[in-house]
């Protein structure tokens, strides 16, 4: 992440040496397999994030080649959300996002982005002994209007040591609402920095894009290493809905 550059107002290619697929998910099983060896016998299902705005059709046969399990399409993070209120939640999930730019739109209004996470159960991951890198909290939904008070009810739910909480990043957020939540950080007295108090991904990685709610935990789940602490996230639809949820070091 440390080596991404950075353009806060206008989109960017994806960042890697080759703009080929193939590669890139090589690279993903290869560094699957440092993280979690002999993954490929736990994994149970391939999540692809899709898009209208994004043809994915070339990928897919690819995708399937490499991981032969059953692949299922989504179009939002609730589906991957609803897996941890099954009991029978067993093995490894796989969620892939590829964020690309459309193949005959010169209008370019998001950066591209390939991200891949494996999730499990915390009972399956420790029952496995398989090396996790961040725990990812209850998403809370939240209605317009009531993120203020959900951010309330997620520490209290969490029973969040306000003293300690450092990060709080926050996607597709308009400028009212990031407002509001500079005055409820004095306001509560938390500890975010002076500085910087909320964390603007889409103002650090272009304008946000139609995947990049999956695009979010992937790269907090290398800021939680980085920083060795919990970080709240905060998502906001298009729609004016949200989703707040806490992702742990542990």
């Amino acid at each position: 992440m440390k080596d991404i550059p950075a353009f806060p107002h206008r989109e960017r290619a994806l960042f890697s040496p080759s703009r080929d697929i193939p590669p890139l998910l090589d690279k993903i099983d290869q560094d699957f397999e440092k993280q979690c060896p002999g993954y490929r016998y736990l994994l149970r299902k391939v999540y692809l994030a899709e898009s209208p705005s994004i043809d994915l059709s070339r990928y897919q046969e690819l995708i399937g080649q490499r991981w032969k399990v059953q692949r299922v399409h989504i179009a939002n993070r609730d589906e991957i959300d609803k897996l941890y209120n099954e009991a029978a939640f067993e093995g490894l999930i796989m969620v892939i996002a590829l964020q690309l730019w459309p193949a005959k739109d010169d209008r370019k209004a998001y950066s591209e982005f390939v991200s891949a996470q494996l999730f499990s159960s915390t009972k399956f991951a420790i029952q496995n002994k398989l090396n996790i890198l961040a725990g990812m909290g209850w998403p809370l939904p939240s209605l317009p209007g009531e993120i203020i008070k959900d951010l309330h009810v997620l520490f209290e739910y969490n029973r969040i040591d306000k003293k300690n909480m450092k990060h709080l990043w926050v996607t597709g957020i308009t400028d009212k609402v990031r407002t509001e939540l500079m005055i409820y950080s004095y306001d509560n007295s938390l500890s975010f920095s002076p500085e910087n108090p909320i964390h603007l991904i889409d103002h650090s990685f272009g304008q946000s894009g139609p995947l990049s709610v999956f695009l979010t935990s992937a790269m907090l789940t290398e800021a939680i290493h980085l920083t060795n602490s919990d970080h709240i996230v905060i998502n906001q639809l298009s729609e004016g809905s949200a989703v707040l949820y806490l992702m742990t070091k542990e």
